[in-house]
């Protein structure tokens, strides 16, 4: 009998941790969900490659062919803002590689944890330790694509707003250098 007993707690407690195993494979879920929505995002910082590559073009025929002219407070400001746009595209140029790698490890992580708790694999105990784990680590992810997405649109702001004044103004200095030889 008191086999039967101790078979019986031993089911129950066994029970008892797979309560909240749907609870945690939703929050699995979730956090999945959200890694693609952030990935969604992040897909969209590819294309400041032809940026980059345009403004480091008008910025070489500037220095190449500045004169030392005088130019107006306001020309000024807007060549000060254009000189912007390049070092913060290639702050993010840097970070895509680490982001591209943070990205896989915290796939990797939410997906091996859900197989984990599919499975009841691992110390089953600390399934609800480690959600908390990789929701941090996604927060944190998120943080750091925002800041690039919100420095990226403002490189992007600038570069629509000045770009066509700036480079009418380095092709007008060209052909004046040239002009001038």
């Amino acid at each position: 009998m008191k086999l039967i007993f101790l078979f019986s707690a031993l089911f129950l407690f066994q029970s008892c941790t797979d309560w909240k195993k749907p609870k945690q494979l939703d929050s699995v879920e979730v956090l999945s969900e959200k890694l693609a929505e952030l990935e969604q995002s992040y897909s969209n910082f590819g294309e400041f490659s032809s940026v980059l590559s345009m403004v480091t073009e008008v910025e070489s025929r500037l220095v190449h062919h500045s004169n030392g002219d005088t130019l107006t407070l306001e020309f000024a400001k807007v060549l000060d803002r254009y000189s912007s746009i390049s070092p913060s595209l290639l702050l993010i140029e840097k970070q895509i590689p680490y982001i591209d790698s943070i990205f896989k490890i915290r796939n990797n992580g939410i997906l091996s944890l859900g197989q984990d708790i599919e499975n009841g694999a691992g110390e089953r105990s600390k399934y609800d330790q480690n959600i908390q784990f990789e929701e941090v680590s996604l927060s944190e992810l998120s943080k750091l694509v925002e800041r690039c997405d919100s420095i990226l649109n403002n490189a992007r702001g600038n570069f629509k707003e000045l770009n066509e004044q700036v480079e009418k103004y380095s092709v007008e200095l060209e052909n004046k250098t040239r002009n001038n030889n």
